[in-house]
């Protein structure tokens, strides 16, 4: 039972990143590598100021908001001005790495190398079935289930959702409708700046963290977002989950080292049958990236 919460626990997280990614990637088509910086900074911010201020209820927001800013900044400062020089893809993947780079060394010039936790030691809740199960995974999973629900209830229900979804599946469209892609652009890296921070949070309630987990963080929800389709909003929700079974499962047989590699096997194998992810489907020519 231990082996399927945690597994489900650690789908939800990579889900909840794997879609902060995708949320950018899906209009934009910017890889967007740098979320890997604010996914490290996001719980030293909050636990600096829970230390300062004694109060979670203000650290929490504050660190989600800060991640909001840093994220479309990353793009106002970089990735726009790319974009309307034609830049190739190739520029935005180096200089989303370069802003990771810079976001990690500065929380490690800041707070050091040093692993931290929110709440030392471990902390349990009793099941229904009689059981135990570690308090953070409880609250890693409330979280980012109220997450995930959130987001999916605003991309579903709400007119702003709406055109961005329209703006992912078909943006040459929406340009010739005369819709400015300028505000939903902002909108969807603000999205992918807090999803990322929630991710991180209940990732470092959980299990702890520290500044060189942005980009193994990261490298999951990318294989999560290609497993489950990177052309669907859905995609990252499924290949999260998967990918969290897969480690806990691969984790409890085999032990931690052999976790990447029956992750990125299950990822080659699903390229292969499934070129475009699980969820994914065949887009025209002109669509495609």
């Amino acid at each position: 039972m231990q082996v399927v919460i945690t597994g489900f626990v650690s789908g939800l997280e990579i889900s909840l990143l794997a879609l902060a990614f995708g949320v950018v990637y899906l209009p934009s088509r910017v890889f967007f590598l740098a979320m890997g910086g604010i996914y490290v900074a996001a719980p030293f911010l909050a636990k600096e100021l829970s230390d300062r201020t004694g109060s979670w209820a203000f650290s929490l927001p504050v660190a989600i908001v800060s991640a909001i800013l840093l994220s479309i900044l990353a793009d106002l400062g970089s990735h726009r001005p790319l974009s309307r020089r034609g830049a190739s893809d190739g520029a935005h993947f180096v200089s989303s790495l370069g802003q990771y780079i810079f976001l990690m060394q500065v929380v490690v010039l800041i707070w050091g190398n040093d692993p931290q936790s929110f709440v030392p030691g471990v902390e349990t809740i009793k099941t229904q079935f009689g059981g135990r199960v570690p308090l953070g995974q409880a609250i890693s999973a409330a979280a980012c289930i109220a997450g995930l629900a959130a987001f999916y209830a605003w991309l579903l229900l709400s007119n702003v959702g709406l055109r961005l979804r329209a703006l992912a599946s078909n943006p040459m469209e929406m340009q010739l409708a005369g819709q400015s892609d300028t505000r939903l652009r902002t909108v969807a890296f603000g999205l992918s700046g807090a999803l990322c921070a929630l991710s991180s949070l209940a990732a470092a309630r959980n299990v702890g963290f520290d500044p060189h987990t942005g980009m193994v963080a990261t490298v999951s929800a990318i294989v999560a977002t290609f497993i489950g389709g990177r052309y669907s909003y859905w995609g990252p929700f499924l290949g999260g989950l998967l990918v969290g079974a897969i480690r806990a499962a691969t984790v409890w047989s085999f032990g931690t080292r052999w976790q990447d590699v029956a992750v990125f096997l299950f990822l080659g194998c699903c390229l292969l049958l499934f070129p475009n992810g699980l969820l994914g489907h065949r887009q025209r020519v002109e669509y495609q990236p």
